[in-house]
């Protein structure tokens, strides 16, 4: 009886959408098309980015638009698995509320845009985007396809 919990629990863990910390695997919701402007998407806090098409990956971010651009970070750098992935295949979607969006993340290391972003941020999560958790993050791009 208790392998077979365990193995409907790690079923739906694995066949599931991200659930707080714990990573999850395709997205569901509906496709749109990358809009002009992010600006209706101002406030929502948390958004899923998935990665990796072939064998989906997917996780709980955070992001900010900056107009007709939208930002994610890595606090950890290079190691998060997910931007390992992103570095092997670029192409991602992210879910915002029930809306898909299906883009391409690209690395920015501009310093002008760094710092606009970092700001955005700073004012979207009410957070210090300063010292070296933000020098050490890595920004990416979601540019559309």
């Amino acid at each position: 009886m208790i392998r077979i919990l365990i193995f409907v629990s790690t079923l739906f863990l694995v066949s599931c959408e991200p659930k707080g910390p714990i990573p999850g695997g395709q997205l569901t919701g509906e496709v749109k098309i990358v809009p002009d402007s992010w600006s209706a998407y101002s406030e929502v806090e948390l958004l899923q980015l998935e990665t990796r098409p072939d064998d989906p990956y997917s996780i709980n971010i955070w992001g900010v638009g900056l107009g007709r651009d939208y930002y994610i970070a890595s606090g950890g750098g290079g190691e998060p698995n997910w931007v390992d992935y992103i570095n092997n295949n670029p192409a991602v979607r992210l879910r915002i509320q029930d809306n898909i969006f299906e883009l391409k993340a690209v690395r920015t290391t501009d310093e002008e845009e760094r710092d606009q972003v970092l700001k955005r941020y700073k004012e979207k999560y009410d957070m210090e985007a300063q010292g070296a958790d933000a020098e050490q993050a890595w920004l990416f791009r979601l540019d559309r396809r």
